[in-house]
């Protein structure tokens, strides 16, 4: 009795395209958008935003968010690329908290759950 695992005539490790060279269309996509976003901001902005790791602590993402905020209002989706969070990490612990602090307000509060849902700042910007 033959072993059809042994009578392959290719060894997989004999394939030409590594996994891992697979480009992710959707990731150069992505940071298509992102840096088109990085454009839009101020220098001081984007300098803290590119500076801004996994790991920074939240009240310091939060003020990172209410400063994005002051400057235009942005739709969840738009957070998470330029702060490179999950969407429902950008709700849970900066969103959600400043709207109950009343630092951001929603931009269409009759429609909470709209798509089109933005976030704005109701603090001053800083002179």
């Amino acid at each position: 009795m033959t072993d059809p695992l042994s009578s392959m005539k290719e060894p997989l490790s004999s394939m030409k395209k590594p996994l891992s060279s697979m480009t992710d269309p959707l990731s150069s996509m992505n940071s298509e958008e992102r840096n088109r976003l990085l454009d839009e901001l101020p220098g001081q902005i984007a300098a803290k935003v590119g500076a801004l790791g996994q790991r920074h602590p939240p009240e310091q993402v939060r003020a990172l968010v209410i400063e994005l905020c002051r400057f235009r209002a942005w739709r969840v989706e738009e957070l998470a690329l330029i702060l490179n969070r999950n969407q429902e990490a950008i709700r849970q612990n900066y969103l959600r908290p400043l709207l109950a602090e009343n630092r951001i307000v929603m931009t269409d509060p009759d429609r909470p759950k709209s798509k089109q849902q933005a976030y704005r700042s109701t603090e001053e910007s800083e002179p």
